[in-house]
């Protein structure tokens, strides 16, 4: 299973990439609102999705996602 991981803080970022490799999901990480729109261009089946990012905002990104596909989608988010 192919996931992209939109979270801002890259060290709890990879602490959720290290507990999905245990069952063998393969992780992309973006850190950016920028980094995961160009990310969204390519297939994965699955999105975990931080709400507030530096430079955008996770919702807007779901919005960009479900233009293209309706794979599933998991907020993360502190607040």
């Amino acid at each position: 299973m192919q996931i992209l991981l939109v979270e801002d803080d890259f060290e709890l970022a990879k602490r959720i990439q290290e507990a999905l490799s245990i069952n063998s999901y393969k992780t992309t990480i973006c850190i950016t609102y920028k980094q995961a729109l160009n990310e969204i261009k390519k297939p994965f089946d699955c999105y975990l999705l931080d709400v507030h990012l530096p430079d955008g905002s996770g919702l807007d990104l779901c919005s960009e996602i479900r233009c293209n596909c309706r794979n599933p989608i998991i907020f993360i988010s502190s607040d």
